[in-house]
This record gives C-alpha cells, structure tokens and sequence, in this order.
C-alpha cells in the first residue's frame, strides 16, 4: 500500500516535471488540477480501504482469539468426558464381572439344588422300597 502511495506521489512529480518542460503552459495549468483531484480521490479511496481493512483485521484477530478460547474450553471438556468415560467403562467392566459371578453362583446352587432334589427323590423310593438307588 505504500508502495503505491508512492507510485502515485512519483507519477505526481513525474506529471508535473513533465508539464513544466512542455512549451505550452497553457495545457499543463488546465492538467494540474485535473491530475490533483484524481490523485486525491485515488488517495482517499486507498486510505479508506486500508482504513476498512485495518478494521477487518482488528476483528478478525478478536474473532480469532475468541475461537481460539472455545476451542480450548472444548478441549478440556473433551478430555473430561473421556475421564468420565474410562470411570464409566470401568464400572461396567467391574458390575459385568460381578454379574458373571452372580451368573455362576446361581448355576452353581441351581446345580445343587438339583442334587438334592435328586437324593430326596432317592430316599423317598429308598423309604417306600420301590427303587434301589441311583448313582
């Protein structure tokens, strides 16, 4: 941007150098205002884009910086959910072993119950004299 600045301020100084070589004064009096008006507007319009364009960048970098502050936030609570989760997976893990073993002590007294069902049922026929026992 400055850099044009100073294209256009050359150019201005080229421009007028140039007319004051020019045998004819007439036409370079009727220039320079002329040249002075385009170059201001061209000025201004440069001046008020870097002046937007300041702005834009100050509210880009907030933007950013606000971005940048969810994003951490985020991050944490990502790694507190994925606490929770490992606490959570952990518990499941411990309550599916407990019911595994529930599980196994069910089959384990169904099966001994069974038994017993089946020595009663021998003593029965053993007291009745029917049946000799089973082994």
């Amino acid at each position: 941007m400055k850099a044009f600045v100073i294209l256009l301020l050359g150019l201005h100084v080229f421009w007028t150098a140039a007319t004051t070589v020019v045998p004819f004064p007439d036409k370079s009096l009727n220039l320079d205002p002329q040249c002075g008006s385009y170059c201001y507007t061209v000025l201004r319009t440069v001046m008020q884009s870097g002046d937007q364009a300041k702005e834009d960048l100050k509210e880009s970098q907030l933007t950013i910086q606000i971005k940048n502050e969810q994003i951490m936030q985020l991050e944490a609570k990502i790694i507190e959910l994925q606490a929770k989760l490992s606490a959570l997976n952990e518990k499941e893990s411990q309550q599916e072993d407990a019911i595994q073993s529930t599980d196994d002590l069910v089959s384990s007294i169904s099966q001994k119950i069974d038994a017993i069902r089946n020595k009663v049922r021998d003593i029965t026929q053993i007291n009745s004299g029917t049946k000799e026992p089973q082994k």
